[in-house]
């Protein structure tokens, strides 16, 4: 695995890759040869928002035909970070086109993703829990929206 990252003002970027091979074992058993990639660009901006590229490059080198190898998706999300009852919150939208895909692999894909709050929806000034216990059970979760959309050609 290899891992590079550079913070530069506003922006944050960087590589994350690894590759897996088959090296030994059953003869039989096909071969092995995954790359992945995840590369990311932030870039901050002012009052909570930033723009990030982050998305997986993926190869399987023992794919069955030429076209099928690799896939590469490029695009962009923008993103708001907020407070809400002192916790913090990210939301996003986002589009991305894969710009080298698998024959059966879509075109484009789109997401919205945004907290919600379950359980307890409590206002900060009310009393806290009176135990550790119960403080666990009253706390409010996000659960994360997600809605993915995706185009084949």
């Amino acid at each position: 695995m290899f891992t590079l990252v550079k913070e530069n003002g506003p922006w944050v970027v960087g590589i994350l890759a690894n590759n897996l091979w088959s090296y030994a074992g059953n003869s039989e058993r096909k071969e092995v040869s995954q790359f992945l990639a995840q590369y990311f660009v932030n870039y901050n901006l002012p009052d909570g928002w930033y723009l990030t590229s982050s998305r997986i490059i993926t190869a399987n080198r023992e794919a069955e035909g030429k076209g099928n190898k690799w896939t590469v998706p490029v695009g962009r999300r923008i993103w708001k970070s907020v407070s809400h009852w002192k916790l913090p919150f990210n939301g996003n939208v986002g589009a991305f086109a894969n710009v080298v895909r698998p024959d059966a692999g879509p075109d484009w894909n789109s997401e919205c993703r945004w907290p919600c709050f379950s359980q307890n929806l409590s206002s900060p000034s009310d009393p806290p829990p009176a135990s550790r216990e119960s403080s666990q059970r009253n706390f409010m979760n996000p659960i994360y929206t997600f809605f993915p959309f995706d185009g084949t050609g």
